[in-house]
């Protein structure tokens, strides 16, 4: 099963993202190395925005703290 992930999307980015492929199953704030373990690089979807690019940032973003 494939999965929908966007990578530093912007907010001006996010409706038209959604728009061409669906809402996301994933949103990660950034290219970091934990994204790597919630991203299936052979079958899931990434859609990179412009807060981030192909190069894995040596932050990390914990998206589990806000909830």
């Amino acid at each position: 099963m494939s999965h929908v992930h966007f990578v530093g999307v912007t907010e001006e980015q996010y409706h038209n993202a959604v728009r061409v492929w669906g809402p996301e199953d994933f949103f990660h704030r950034w290219h970091d190395h934990r994204s790597h373990g919630d991203i299936d690089w052979e079958v899931d979807v990434v859609v990179f925005g412009n807060r981030s690019d192909e190069n894995v940032s040596r932050w990390t973003w914990q998206d589990h703290e806000n909830h």
